[in-house]
This record gives structure tokens, C-alpha cells and sequence, in this order.
């Protein structure tokens, strides 16, 4: 029995915050596309590394978010990389990205150019705070992301700051220790 989504062409095009939703679809089978540019995603460069290591192809957070996937190479500023990717969203069901509403702009991912370009195209744009609005340009890691939501405000003990949930997704890991350690010390 074939995986569920094998029947899917995604065309990821998202950074170490994105990468996850791709990994996702590319384990229930979706056939998925990791586009980087030519200097590699900045995501390979964060540690820990495989081995202690430090190398573009052992950086445990890139490998764990881009598992199961198949990568490309293109300039999206070039003629030739932008046709590349273009052909690539011809093939595709599905493309995600986080570039934000000014990367959007910059490289002609809008949704509206998208739609017309592609109409075809489920374009799936993550954006920390939406594609519009008086924070639409901002970025957000996720602890800062919890406290925002409001989440952390029953987190911790009463006498403390608030800490990350204890489910906390994997980017929180090292914020959760640390906060764990300061609990424990108490």
C-alpha cells in the first residue's frame, strides 16, 4: 500500500522555522522539494552538530527538519534559478515558504502573484504574525512566540518568571533545560 500523500509535489522553500511542515508531508509520502540557495540554508549551520563536528551536512537541527526530502540548488535571483524554480512549481500540488511579506515581495512569491503564475498551486505562506498588519513584517522565535500568546502566563511557579511549557516543540529544548535546571535548584 503506497503512503498516503504519495501522490504530492511539494516545493519547500522555507528556513529551520518552516522546515518542519515539510518534513511532515515528505513522512506521509509527498514527494518534497528542499530549495536552497547556492551558499546552502543558514539552518545547516546550527548546532549541535553529528560528531561534535561542525560541517554544512551534520547540523542535527537541519537534518532532523529536512529528513525524508529531496534537495535543489537555485539562486532565486538569477534568470536561471528563478526559471528552474518556476518549473518546479509547474510540477508541484503544493508550495510552502516562510519568507515573510517582504521576502515575498522581493522574490515575486506574493500570494497573488503565486495564484496567477501558478494557479494550480496550494501556496502555504507561514507567517509569525500574518501577511498583513502593523507586525506582519516581524519574525518571532517560539519561546518569545508562547509569550506573546499569552501560553506562558500559567507556566512556572507563582514567585518566578514564566518558563516554556514542559511540551515544548523541539526548537525549545535547550530554553526548557535551562528552565528546568533554575526550577530545580529552588
Amino acid at each position: 500500500m503506497p503512503p498516503p500523500l504519495a501522490h504530492l509535489r511539494v516545493v519547500d522553500l522555507t528556513d529551520l522555522r518552516g522546515a518542519f511542515a515539510g518534513r511532515l508531508l515528505a513522512d506521509l509520502g509527498a514527494d518534497v522539494v528542499k530549495v536552497e540557495p547556492p551558499r546552502g540554508d543558514p539552518g545547516r549551520f546550527v548546532p549541535p552538530f553529528a560528531g561534535g563536528v561542525a560541517a554544512p551536512d551534520r547540523s542535527l537541527p537541519f537534518l532532523y527538519r529536512n529528513a525524508n526530502k529531496r534537495g535543489a540548488v537555485l539562486d532565486l535571483h538569477e534568470a536561471g534559478g528563478w526559471h528552474r524554480f518556476c518549473t518546479l512549481c509547474e510540477q508541484a500540488d503544493i508550495l510552502i515558504e516562510n519568507l515573510g511579506p517582504e521576502g515575498e515581495r522581493r522574490h515575486g512569491l506574493t500570494p497573488a502573484e503565486v495564484q496567477e503564475r501558478h494557479p494550480h498551486l496550494v501556496h502555504v505562506a507561514l507567517a509569525d504574525f500574518g501577511l498583513t498588519g502593523p507586525r506582519a513584517g516581524w519574525r518571532l522565535e517560539a519561546l518569545p512566540a508562547f509569550a506573546a500568546s499569552g501560553a506562558l502566563h500559567a507556566s512556572g511557579f507563582p514567585d518566578r518568571p514564566p518558563c516554556s511549557p514542559a511540551r515544548a516543540p523541539a526548537p525549545d529544548r535547550r530554553s526548557r533545560s535551562r528552565c528546568r535546571r533554575r526550577r530545580s535548584t529552588a
